[in-house]
């Protein structure tokens, strides 16, 4: 079977224009103004969301609501690589910029979550989002673009299966990417320290 993303998903909605509700470099800060997370793209990569990457910025007016994270959506960046991920608990009340959209109100019925995630994240799917849209440097999918997706749908049982399997694959990937990042931390502490004892040495 197969549906239009805008079938199994209540809504579709583009990320915030930041610049409407940052404190600019000239604007006055005051007891008004506030911090939250932004969920940058680089932030969305294999199905997680990668909270240890997002951006603290400081904001003169409350977002809307729709333009926040909430447990259950699917956050996709609109510009290359187009990577995707499920917002879980400890995600929820991140600002989403508009370089990005929020896939909302999935119909569970249809569809299982974790197996959209990992269909949205396929090369197939990509492909059909970007047909006869322009692949240079900086240019975005449409939300309209997006809406209109081709997603396809098997047996509810067996998506179920299939998205199980993605999402321990994308959480397994997810840790292993934080032990090679913590394990060059340690490296790169080693060889400072060592550096650091030799240039005394020499004084």
């Amino acid at each position: 079977m197969k549906y239009q993303l805008s079938d199994i998903a209540k809504t579709i909605t583009t990320g915030q224009i930041m610049n409407r509700v940052t404190l600019g470099k000239d604007e006055e800060d005051n007891s008004s103004c506030f911090n939250m997370q932004e969920l940058v793209p680089g932030a969305i990569s294999g199905g997680v969301v990668h909270l240890d990457n997002t951006l603290q910025v400081r904001l003169k007016k409350m977002p809307l609501d729709n333009k926040m994270t909430k447990l259950n959506d699917i956050v996709i960046k609109l510009s290359s690589p187009y990577d995707c991920a499920l917002v879980t608990e400890g995600e929820e009340g991140l600002l989403v910029p508009s370089y990005c959209a929020i896939i909302s109100g999935i119909d569970e019925q249809h569809i299982n979550i974790k197996y959209l995630v990992g269909y949205l994240n396929s090369e197939f799917a990509k492909e059909k989002m970007l047909i006869g849209v322009s692949t240079s440097a900086g240019t975005m999918v449409k939300q309209r673009t997006l809406s209109d997706l081709e997603i396809v749908v098997p047996d509810i049982k067996k998506q179920a299966v299939i998205g199980e399997a993605y999402w321990q694959s994308c959480q397994k990937k997810y840790v292993l990417e934080k032990m090679v990042l913590n394990q060059q931390g340690i490296s790169d502490s080693i060889i400072d320290e060592v550096l650091r004892q030799e240039t005394s040495y020499d004084n």
